[in-house]
């Protein structure tokens, strides 16, 4: 599965078709015997929606011998909590050569396999590093609030074939399907609402969990913190800095970018970053 963490993965002055050939040629060089494709996107488009014509473009402009799909998060309101997974596949219609894209509609749960976490080094690799661990950071906060409402909803729900009152006082909902409370809690920002919780061991689990991410999020912070101090806008410290960052993405193989150093997303992002102390 390829995920893009921007939606719109030919958002560039370079030609679309040159752009699509570049993304399916970089794909087969480490996976040469690639057979089938789920272009996926976190963003959340409402469900029913059409396929965003960028996706469908780079997806049908693939080689032959890959199978491609689409995936994208489907909310069924933007004021919900409330997603899944969708899946775009591609039928060809019949006595003739153009792609029909319909979504399966269901759920789909692929089996994420992260590949190793590259090696960072240098000057911008300091600053790629410093990103990624903010962005695992939010993602473990995250999990951490997913995995405690579900396992809230299994101690004071433990029969799913029952229905099950709400454990938060003064709320009247029922829930018959596992899943339903973790939702429910979600919408109602129920996070803390139960405060302590009667099994000993989930009593300390979480805020053990709590701390440790707390103290990692501390560190992110100080890294961060020290990168700031490479100097303000027009000062030596700030031009040796930016100097070394331009060097490094003209040079080493592992940072270089189709577009000049000083041209490229990443630079506007280091740019931010320096500037105004904020990770983009």
């Amino acid at each position: 599965m390829t995920t893009f963490s921007e939606p719109n993965p030919l958002a560039t002055s370079t030609s679309k078709v040159q752009r699509i050939c570049d993304f399916w040629q970089t794909l087969q060089q480490p996976f040469p015997s690639v057979k089938r494709v789920a272009l996926s996107a976190d963003v959340a488009q409402l469900l029913g929606g059409t396929l965003p014509d960028d996706f469908r473009l780079l997806a049908e402009g693939s080689p032959t011998s890959i199978t491609t799909y689409v995936s994208f998060l489907a909310l069924d309101t933007f004021h919900t909590y409330r997603c899944s997974r969708q899946l775009w596949q591609p039928t060809r219609k019949q006595g003739g050569k153009e792609l029909e894209w319909n979504n399966m509609n269901q759920g789909w749960t692929p089996k994420v396999i992260f590949l190793p976490v590259r090696t960072f080094h240098g000057p911008a690799g300091r600053f790629y590093h410093a990103r990624y661990k903010n962005d695992r950071h939010y993602q473990q906060m995250q999990a951490n609030r997913l995995i405690f409402a579900h396992a809230t909803e299994a101690y004071y729900m433990p029969h799913p074939d029952l229905p099950h009152p709400c454990p938060v006082t003064g709320c009247n909902a029922q829930f018959s399907k596992p899943g339903q409370w973790a939702v429910h809690s979600a919408e109602m920002s129920y996070d803390g609402v139960l405060g302590s919780h009667p099994d000993t061991d989930f009593q300390r689990t979480f805020p053990q969990r709590s701390v440790l991410l707390k103290k990692e999020r501390d560190r992110v912070f100080d890294e961060l913190l020290s990168m700031q101090k490479w100097g303000e806008e027009g000062s030596k410290r700030r031009q040796d800095a930016e100097e070394a960052f331009v060097h490094q993405r003209e040079h080493d193989p592992l940072y270089t970018h189709q577009k000049p150093p000083r041209e490229c997303i990443m630079w506007r992002r280091y740019q931010t970053f320096l500037s105004r102390g904020v990770v983009i």
